[in-house]
């Protein structure tokens, strides 16, 4: 009975070897096409995603305008005053913070009053580089 046994088991073993190296292959392969679908699919979202950027409506202004337009918070009295603007802008370059805040507390009612802070505080953002823009809250 073994001797009847032997072949079959031999054939069954090659078989099983056989079934286990087309399951690698299969494997193998299988990776490989969900390794393509998903550069693909990658592809495509990029793709879109650019084309939806693409079809946006053109913006005039630069987004460090918009944001500085946007930005929460009180806009100051100097970025929204031209006339205490320009009474500043005259002194700045000649009187200290303080000279100037009194000086506008001369010839300004209370309401359009700043101070030396608040002076500095615009001054600073004026100057290239500060990070800042004028026009924005402070």
């Amino acid at each position: 009975m073994t001797d009847k046994l032997a072949p079959l088991l031999s054939d069954l073993r090659s078989q099983i070897e056989s079934a286990t190296i087309n399951a690698a292959k299969a494997q193998q392969a299988a990776w490989r096409a969900n390794s393509t679908l998903h550069r693909i699919l990658q592809l495509n979202d990029e793709q879109g995603i650019e084309q939806a950027i693409q079809s946006l409506p053109t913006c005039d202004v630069p987004p460090s305008e918009h944001r500085a337009a946007h930005r929460p918070g009180k806009v100051r009295k100097l970025d929204t005053d031209a006339e205490l603007r320009a009474f500043v802008m005259a002194r700045i370059d000649r009187l200290a913070f303080g000279e100037i805040a009194t000086d506008i507390a001369a010839r300004f009612p209370p309401a359009r009053r700043v101070g030396k802070s608040a002076l500095h505080a615009w001054h600073r953002s004026r100057k290239p580089g500060s990070g800042r823009t004028a026009g924005g809250p402070g």
